[in-house]
């Protein structure tokens, strides 16, 4: 975590002159804000690489709309996304090999403000973070409304909390995934009704969240021992499936959800299967298994399979040359 306190923005357009290098305050301003833009991003990909894709964090007042000003682009050097030199008056590339998320942008609108200047909500403190933050848990990013909202003669009253700065602070609630309970399980629902060659079934798959907890980034791992050329697409509302693809046993299909599985929930998987009969006795298996980031208090339950007789007219397969 690195914390930071940027230069103002007062004299960016001050054309007062000065006896050095710099020749106006603000050519000087714009040159450092920038030049402190392209220092931080240094330190930041220095820290990140050193740490190995661990969780970070840089934070504070940078002085700077979430958007280029047009003068220096310091969030967007910041956050490995610079505007292009002819829009902003100086300008660098960022550093950054990976880039980093302003979760400023994460809220509405019209909440994207932390301070007030003559009368104009605006947005100068941020919280950037890598993409191994958003890895760790479920993210709840607000301003806290101490300060921007109040009056400011609130500032010279010792009995009340509010306006202690003209800035609002700023709160991230991280709900750790391995912190979350949340007890999946599957099953693989066959009956005594044999599979029949030449048609196509659909194998039943349930997944249940019992809870207490809704599971975070829940994973369904489905595999027959048949061709990936005999199996369809699985498509299940608010999850994402694979195409078929040959693995050591046949065929392996992964489906993941982004989003929270409620608890207390079931979701029905069917898998697709074009049956094919290939020796007298013939049997098909579906074996499947579900996890998720969160913790599952019992793990027993989240392995199923099941295997089906295949009857039928018998497929011919041409012999392994």
């Amino acid at each position: 975590m690195l914390l930071t306190h940027n230069l103002s923005l007062l004299a960016v357009r001050d054309l007062q002159l000065r006896t050095d290098a710099w020749l106006t305050q603000g050519n000087r301003s714009r040159g450092k804000r920038l030049a402190q833009a392209v220092r931080l991003a240094e330190l930041s990909e220095a820290l990140q690489v050193e740490a190995h894709g661990q969780p970070y964090f840089l934070i504070g007042d940078f002085n700077a709309f979430e958007f280029s000003d047009g003068y220096v682009d310091v969030m967007g050097v910041l956050t490995g996304d610079p505007a292009p030199a002819d829009q902003v008056l100086v300008h660098a590339e960022s550093p950054l090999s990976a880039p980093l998320h302003n979760l400023t942008l994460t809220l509405p609108e019209p909440a994207r403000y932390s301070y007030v200047f003559q009368g104009s909500a605006q947005n100068l403190d941020h919280m950037l973070v890598n993409d191994a933050v958003f890895e760790v848990g479920e993210l709840e990013f607000t301003p806290v409304r101490l300060n921007s909202d109040f009056a400011a003669d609130n500032a010279d009253t010792a009995v009340v909390p509010m306006r202690t700065s003209d800035h609002d602070p700023l709160s991230l609630r991280v709900a750790v995934d391995r912190f979350i309970d949340a007890d999946l399980s599957v099953t693989v629902r066959g009956g005594r009704q044999p599979l029949i060659s030449g048609r196509e079934a659909g194998l039943p798959v349930v997944v249940e969240n019992a809870g207490p907890q809704a599971a975070r980034r829940p994973v369904v791992m489905l595999e027959l021992d048949v061709a990936p050329s005999q199996v369809g697409v699985v498509q299940v509302p608010d999850w994402q499936c694979d195409a078929p693809s040959a693995a050591p046993k046949g065929t392996l299909i992964r489906c993941a959800r982004e989003s929270a599985m409620p608890a207390s929930t079931r979701e029905k998987f069917e898998v697709p299967v074009m049956v094919q009969r290939t020796a007298v006795q013939d049997f098909l298996t579906l074996s499947v298994m579900v996890t998720a980031a969160s913790n599952d208090p019992e793990f027993d339950d989240n392995q199923a399979s099941f295997t089906w007789r295949v009857t039928g007219r018998l497929v011919a397969i041409p012999p392994k040359r």
